[in-house]
């Protein structure tokens, strides 16, 4: 995406890891209602796909919202949906991933914060990864073991 493309959907600001993006939380209904319009009419491409995936999973997760972060490559900026997770007193990007324990056979879905791709191409990258992957982890919500994933947040069962 473009920036105005962006500013088009949500023009409200937050830092997350150093970096300015925008954001979408799922009060801020104009705003969704604006993404779900892009949505719809750039349906075929694959980060609009991602980015219904998002919208559906905010929705449904409370903690949760969608930012768009600048990735520069050379002279041009392009702007890249992010889950964030409110977590302690700030939002952390965060990639939903599968996980699984492999002493008791559980399985869910997990918030993890140290994929490198959430940082590529910041100046403190490094850093923040080496931060990210110092933090203490969520265990297995059944019988308390290590779990295949990091996790700062672990979906709770029905």
């Amino acid at each position: 995406m473009i920036i105005d493309e962006v500013i088009s959907i949500t023009t409200k600001s937050i830092i997350v890891n150093e970096e300015q993006v925008y954001v979408i939380e799922s009060n801020m209904s104009d705003e969704l209602d604006a993404l779900n319009k892009y949505i719809e009419v750039h349906k075929d491409e694959t980060v609009v796909m991602y980015l219904k995936n998002l919208v559906d999973f905010i929705l449904k997760h409370n903690g949760f919202a969608i930012v768009f972060r600048p990735l520069k490559r050379k002279s041009n900026t392009t702007w890249l949906p992010c889950c964030v997770y409110f977590y302690g007193n700030e939002w952390l990007r965060v990639t939903i991933e599968n996980a699984f324990c492999s002493f008791c056979e559980w399985k869910g879905i997990v918030a993890n914060p140290t994929i490198p791709d959430l940082y590529f191409g910041m100046n403190n990258e490094v850093d923040i990864l080496k931060r990210m992957n110092s933090m203490e982890f969520l265990r297995c919500p059944e019988c308390g073991s290590a779990i295949s994933r990091k996790a700062i947040w672990i979906e709770k069962k029905n």
